[in-house]
């Protein structure tokens, strides 16, 4: 299974901008994996969670959208170490 994150409007750093992309892009995506991982992990299967680049490095009014693929990259990431060896 291949999750990708979806992109939301570009915003500026204002706090309503930053929760909405969250929502989207970071809640959204952890809710799926959340209630997918326990049948990942039975199946066997992997989970390959594609994140932008756009988290590596910040770019003029997309402050909120690259932190949130940056949050979600970290999380996957500690998903991952919690997991089986090679499912997420």
């Amino acid at each position: 299974m291949i999750l990708s994150s979806r992109q939301a409007p570009p915003t500026s750093a204002a706090l309503e901008g930053f929760r909405y992309v969250f929502e989207r892009n970071f809640f959204g995506d952890i809710a799926l994996i959340k209630a997918i991982l326990r049948h990942v992990r039975a199946s066997r299967e992997r989970l390959i969670v594609a994140t932008s680049a756009n988290g590596l490095v910040g770019a003029p009014f997309n402050d909120a959208y690259a932190s949130s693929e940056f949050t979600l990259k970290r999380a996957v990431e500690s998903l991952g170490r919690v997991s089986s060896p090679g499912q997420l």
